[in-house]
């Protein structure tokens, strides 16, 4: 994996993993070892395999992380558990150096840097060796190498973007960290502010339309929002929200060429339109599924990597605000 230093920030390569996970190299510790992470904006913290315990398969079949093996690693008996939707890491606090991209990189933390050893791993987690957290609010536990990049003098720019593209086209992703590429992109960039109060990058959702028709509105009393999560592989919006499109979209109908356009309104009233494979994945013509689903009985909705191919991705820090324009 070719990692680039630009101008406009560092470009690292990232694997796409069937659409659903997008994983990209990371080294810990002096002398580095090598890891490749699940970079993921819906999370403040950073884990990696290390020192799995023996009834843990899914974190045996991983490469792990050995402090021993860094003169810099300092090791805790401070237990921790991190809890997703689909699974949960445990194990023991450690700090050591981090470096978003190979070690020569120079975009790196100090010594001091907090990760989680995790040694059990359980659920329906991604295959990756770990994740690398990437929320906008970098937590009070100081799990997010951002706090230590960011303040460096070389982050020209207090940001970082993303890149997807489908795996169907055979074409990886790309994490740039202080900065954005162009040549990901086509168009303007269209901002959004996110909630300075949330943890996470969340901007307001207003509506949704299909063929100019409004099919769903969040109730006047209550606003709805919505968070990119680069951890997650679809978009999980809200159930009435989907049970309404589900009623002019069939399940069954797999021809694209027969599928209107879902838009959705977000932030200060922007329109981003998902075409038919945007929404849908077609296999042949009579079998398909579905991009997107609807579980969730709140106000916050969850928008994973199938927005992000959509729509290349800025997420800027100093200015709390996403960027957003149509991918290429």
């Amino acid at each position: 994996m070719r990692v680039k230093h630009t101008r406009s920030g560092l470009r690292i390569p990232l694997l796409n993993a069937n659409d659903a996970f997008f994983y990209g190299p990371i080294t810990i510790g002096n002398p580095p070892q090598t890891f490749l992470m699940d970079f993921d904006t819906g999370s403040d913290l950073t884990w990696v395999s290390c020192r799995c315990k023996a009834n843990s398969p899914q974190c045996l079949r991983r490469n792990q992380f050995f402090c021993e093996g860094s003169y810099t690693c300092r090791g805790t008996s401070k237990f921790y558990e991190i809890v997703y939707g689909s699974g949960s890491v445990d194990g023991n606090w450690m700090a050591d150096k981090i470096c978003i991209g190979p070690s020569f990189s120079g975009f790196c933390t100090d010594s001091s840097q907090k990760f989680l050893c995790g040694r059990s791993v359980n659920g329906d987690l991604a295959d990756s060796d770990g994740t690398v957290g990437l929320a906008y609010n970098f937590g009070t536990l100081g799990a997010s190498p951002l706090r230590f990049i960011f303040a460096e003098p070389y982050c020209k720019h207090k940001m970082f973007s993303i890149w997807m593209g489908k795996s169907m086209e055979h074409r990886g992703g790309e994490l740039t960290i202080c900065g954005a590429n162009p040549s990901r992109y086509t168009g303007p960039i269209y901002w959004v502010p996110i909630l300075r109060d949330d943890p996470f990058w969340t901007i307001r959702v207003h509506r949704v339309a299909i063929d100019g028709f409004t099919v769903w509105r969040p109730p006047k009393a209550r606003k709805h929002y919505a968070m990119i999560d680069s951890g997650a592989s679809l978009m999980d919006i809200g159930a009435d929200a989907f049970s309404q499109i589900r009623q002019f979209i069939p399940d069954e109908e797999c021809d694209p060429d027969r599928l209107p356009n879902i838009v959705f309104t977000l932030g200060p009233g922007l329109n981003f339109i998902f075409r038919p494979r945007d929404y849908k994945a077609f296999y042949t013509p009579t079998q398909c599924s579905w991009l997107m689903f609807g579980t969730r009985h709140g106000n916050r909705w969850s928008f994973g990597t199938s927005f992000i191919e959509r729509f290349y991705t800025i997420f800027d820090f100093k200015h709390a605000r996403l960027g957003f324009a149509e991918s290429i």
